[in-house]
């Protein structure tokens, strides 16, 4: 998302090529602040799963896609004594496929976690940014926490994402 100046307020732009009216004006920007063309910013909720049911809102994922780095920043408020493993999710036919990312750390009353690698190749396996579905942080026993970004739900039989449309 780019800011751009309009009179007496700032209007919020979608993308970086919506921000500007003329080249010229794109020009100025990429030799003052860095071309941040290909930036993508999503930020996600992350919800506690207790026994596979969706609780509340424990926290949030921000995920940074720019020249084929991805990074991603975890925040939690939850009091948790097991500190949870963090995966990439994709949801297939046989249940949800995870890609271990690492584990969050206390940070003051928080847990935290940030996680880079490329956009091409999520931890150095076969799948992309794209294919994936969310992330999936296991706590303890039958306690975790996910977040997805695509059109599915958790299932609450198996903690396994479901597409909406299968239910």
């Amino acid at each position: 998302m780019v800011l751009r100046r309009e009179g007496r307020g700032i209007q919020y732009m979608e993308t970086y090529e919506q921000a500007f009216c003329n080249e010229n004006e794109k020009e100025a920007y990429d030799e003052m602040e860095g071309n941040m063309s290909g930036y993508q910013r999503m930020v996600s909720y992350i919800y506690r799963y207790d026994k596979g049911i969706k609780g509340k809102n424990a926290g949030y994922a921000r995920i940074e896609q720019r020249a084929g780095r991805c990074r991603i920043t975890i925040r939690l408020q939850d009091m948790v004594s097991v500190l949870p493993k963090v995966s990439f999710f994709i949801q297939n036919t046989q249940g949800r496929l995870l890609i271990p990312a690492g584990t969050v750390m206390r940070s003051g009353g928080a847990l935290t976690a940030r996680i880079e690698t490329s956009a091409e190749s999520i931890m150095n396996s076969e799948y992309s940014l794209g294919q994936i579905d969310g992330l999936f942080l296991q706590g303890q026993e039958d306690i975790f926490y996910a977040t997805v970004w695509k059109d599915i739900e958790i299932s609450p039989e198996n903690g396994m994402a479901q597409n909406k449309d299968q239910q």
